[in-house]
């Protein structure tokens, strides 16, 4: 689920966004999952605006209604390529691909910068310089759901918003799914976590590769080998650099 400008960033500078949401058929190898033939494209939230918090629950309760009838029982085709009399199908929605943002509007979480900032642990935010990771009490999907269901089944907007405050947890339609696990199948986004997150920030922060730095070559590729040497030798990191 990702917001796009359907207007392409035109130079007229539309402020419109429209919020896709695709789904990829796992079976499929890597080299074939993402064309763009095999890539399958449900819905459309059209704007001009991305949707509140909760407002895109209606369009993910279409698409939950589907998924529920390929788990159980199954989708019979009544013939296929290989198969004359047909065969029955299952199919489950295994991870939620987004961005920071979509993600957490897709589980029902609350923002990176609320009280409960972490999609993995119930630290809190005021705590969030602790690097001890013993000590950062688990998310599990059981008080998830619990903490949905309060917040769903609140009768007035204050009890959901005191709900939210305290657990930082919305009611998504993706609850519905008997096997969806908030915590485990919202995984991070690549893309914009490396590419456009970390690693953008590493080359234009600490490596200083910018336009708009004047540091000679020499002193960044110094820096470059000596933080490569920092890396190496921290016991943790060995395992991954040695594989």
């Amino acid at each position: 689920m990702d917001s796009f400008n359907p207007f392409h960033l035109k130079t007229a500078k539309q402020s419109v966004s429209s919020t896709g949401i695709w789904l990829f058929c796992l079976n499929f190898p890597l080299h074939l999952r993402f064309l763009e033939e095999n890539v399958c494209f449900v819905g459309v939230v059209p704007g001009p605006g991305k949707p509140s918090l909760d407002q895109i629950n209606h369009v993910l309760d279409l698409i939950v209604d589907v998924f529920q009838d390929f788990w159980v029982p199954g989708v019979h085709y009544t013939r296929t390529f290989k198969k004359e009399f047909g065969r029955l199908a299952q199919a489950i929605l295994i991870a939620s691909l987004s961005d920071m943002l979509a993600a957490r509007q897709a589980a029902g979480l609350s923002s990176s910068t609320s009280r409960r900032f972490c999609t993995g642990c119930g630290l809190e935010i005021r705590d969030i310089e602790n690097i001890d990771k013993k000590s950062w009490p688990p998310r599990t999907a059981a008080e998830h759901v619990r903490c949905a269901i309060k917040w769903r089944d609140a009768v007035s907007e204050e009890e959901r918003d005191a709900a939210f405050e305290e657990h930082g947890v919305r009611w998504s339609p993706l609850l519905r799914l008997p096997y969806w696990n908030p915590i485990h199948f919202t995984v991070t986004e690549t893309s914009h976590l490396f590419f456009l997150g970390l690693v953008a920030h590493h080359c234009r922060k600490a490596f200083r590769i910018d336009r708009s730095s004047r540091v000679h070559f020499s002193s960044i590729s110094a820096r470059i080998l000596i933080s490569a040497a920092l890396v190496r030798n921290i016991s943790s990191c060995k395992r991954l650099w040695n594989g």
